[in-house]
């Protein structure tokens, strides 16, 4: 398997977290990853980019129009990165608007009285929708990266993200039968 992730946000938003899990994980199924960040301010509300490679690669940068998936906290965050996508990659975002690839991640947050954990939501959801995963050994990740007093919140909210993604890939299935 061969894949290049962008996951782009602002700082504060656990994009650094959500790389983190999402390699370990990658790296628990066997594949070989690597993974940089950009930040473009060191504080908080700056913008920051991560990058991810699963499979062969040498280099952990993604050149602009390789990028396979785009994971974004933000419809603007995928804006200022839409040009790492490559022509037929998936963007992935934490959007209140309805569409087959987005998820609202902030408003779920919300309602669990746990707003920080939106990541974790968009981060579910991605795994839920990326076939050759599964989703348990991420939730195990989550749990060894999270503070103790925080990790069933955190991994709750990765829960809902999995099954709002699992529910999406099943409702699309059927309008296509």
């Amino acid at each position: 398997m061969e894949l290049q992730i962008v996951i782009a946000g602002l700082g504060g938003e656990g994009i650094i977290l959500m790389t983190k899990i999402l390699a370990e994980g990658v790296f628990q199924h066997g594949y070989p990853v690597i993974t940089t960040e950009t930040h473009g301010m060191a504080m908080r509300g700056g913008s920051v980019i991560s990058q991810l490679k699963i499979g062969d690669f040498l280099s952990p940068m993604i050149r602009y129009g390789h990028a396979d998936l785009l994971i974004a906290t933000s419809e603007r965050e995928v804006e200022r990165n839409l040009l790492y996508l490559k022509k037929g990659g998936r963007t992935f975002i934490d959007s209140p608007s309805v569409g087959p690839h987005s998820i609202d991640a902030k408003g779920i947050a919300y309602q669990l009285g746990s707003p920080q954990d939106a990541n974790l939501i968009l981060l579910g959801y991605v795994v839920a929708k990326l076939e050759g995963f599964n989703a348990r050994i991420f939730e195990e990740t989550v749990v060894s990266l999270s503070n103790h007093r925080s990790a069933e919140l955190k991994l709750e909210g990765f829960r809902r993200g999995v099954q709002r993604g699992i529910t999406q890939t099943r409702e699309k299935e059927k309008e296509d039968d």
